[in-house]
């Protein structure tokens, strides 16, 4: 059974030919088959667990101020260069708003050819950013549409607890104090898969409810 719903274009055609004399005849069916749906689309966005930006030792900002720098260096030159000027709102694509030109007398020609691709200069601004990004933070996977129910409000705290511990673990210096700092870390990480565990009963109790109080159609 290739489907519940009406076939487009359905045409049924009785084979006498092909009886052999016999009172049973062969038929052939025949329809135009739908198109196939298209293939899901990746996440149109990217995204980082931007929650760390809050804590200190967030490494962020030297590694964006450490990999802007050519950028910075580039719009530097552009704006201190002294026969050039921003271009008119009316003449973008030709450079018409730059002030000189070659042989003109009003500067240098290399000067006067500056013609920044702004593209190129967004791209290199986001690229360091993104990179950033990644080598700090990094990125997040976005919630499977249809799975975000099992998520709830004491799951994130459990699990914001367990990286908070982390992070003191893993920044101590102090030897002592960061054994003390891996047993809080282990206490947090053990409640927060046993809460884990313990809603994955509950939903699965949910689920077993509702098929058995649910009307037997939509069972």
């Amino acid at each position: 059974m290739l489907t519940s719903g009406d076939l487009i274009c359905p045409r049924l055609a009785v084979r006498l030919d092909l009886s052999m004399g016999s009172d049973h005849h062969p038929v052939s069916l025949s329809f135009v088959l739908p198109r196939a749906p298209p293939p899901p689309l990746k996440h149109p966005r990217l995204l980082w667990n931007l929650g760390k930006l809050k804590y200190k030792d967030c490494q962020f900002p030297n590694l964006f101020a450490d990999r802007v720098k050519p950028l910075h260096e580039k719009l530097k030159l552009l704006v201190t260069t002294e026969n050039y000027s921003l271009p008119a709102a009316s003449g973008l694509s030709g450079c018409s708003g730059l002030s000189g030109s070659p042989g003109s007398g009003s500067g240098s020609g290399a000067a006067a050819d500056i013609c920044p691709d702004m593209d190129a200069l967004s791209d290199e601004l986001c690229d360091a950013i993104t990179s950033s990004l990644d080598d700090s933070v990094g990125r997040s996977k976005p919630l499977v549409s249809g799975q975000s129910w099992f998520w709830n409000s004491l799951l994130q705290d459990r699990a914001d607890y367990r990286e908070d511990r982390r992070r003191l673990w893993r920044n101590e210096p102090d030897a002592i104090l960061k054994a003390i700092r891996f047993a809080e870390y282990e206490a947090a990480d053990y409640l927060f898969k046993l809460d884990v565990k313990r809603r994955k009963r509950e939903t699965w109790k949910q689920f077993c409810t509702k098929l058995s109080n649910g009307p037997f159609a939509e069972t």
